[in-house]
């Protein structure tokens, strides 16, 4: 429930409705809100990921990765507060290498025989091609159309229902 509701907070703040119905008031947190919001949804599907596939008997590992990556989200929301070109850059790479994290996890889970890492694969891959897609079109690499604009949104949706079902066989 925190990844979801955390992940629709942020799309909320990355498509201006955030800043429109949330806190029309507040410019100054606005430039400040994706960055700070994708920290704290990266924190929670970090945490979601250690409990979902049991990472601590499977992959005793993943718990110092998944300690420095949450490391670098809080860095990255602490820097905010003073340099905002420093902090953008870091939550890059953290929330980069948070998704790796995830998505090597879930690989590896996959083939240790863990069930419902399949729908968790699924789900997350879906999510990470909707974001990727929604990144290009901002970024102009590929041209805007609705489907590319709510690319994003539709594999949350999507991840949400696919969670749902990894939740629902384990």
């Amino acid at each position: 429930v925190l990844v979801v509701s955390s992940t629709m907070i942020a799309q909320l703040s990355l498509n201006g409705l955030g800043f429109m119905y949330l806190w029309p008031n507040a410019p100054g947190w606005n430039v400040m809100a994706v960055p700070f919001l994708a920290s704290i949804c990266c924190l929670f599907v970090l945490l979601f990921t250690k409990e979902f596939l049991d990472t601590n008997r499977l992959l005793p590992l993943f718990k110092y990765v998944a300690t420095g990556l949450m490391s670098l989200h809080v860095l990255t929301m602490v820097m905010l507060f003073i340099s905002h070109y420093t902090a953008l850059n870091l939550m890059l790479f953290s929330t980069i290498s948070t998704f790796v994290a995830v998505i090597v996890v879930a690989i590896i889970s996959y083939r240790r025989g863990v069930r419902e890492a399949r729908f968790f694969l699924l789900g997350w891959f879906i999510f990470l091609t909707g974001v990727c897609i929604t990144i290009l079109e901002r970024a102009a690499v590929i041209p805007y159309s609705i489907f590319t604009e709510y690319a994003g949104q539709g594999a949350l949706s999507l991840e949400v229902v696919l969670l749902s079902l990894a939740l629902a066989d384990k």
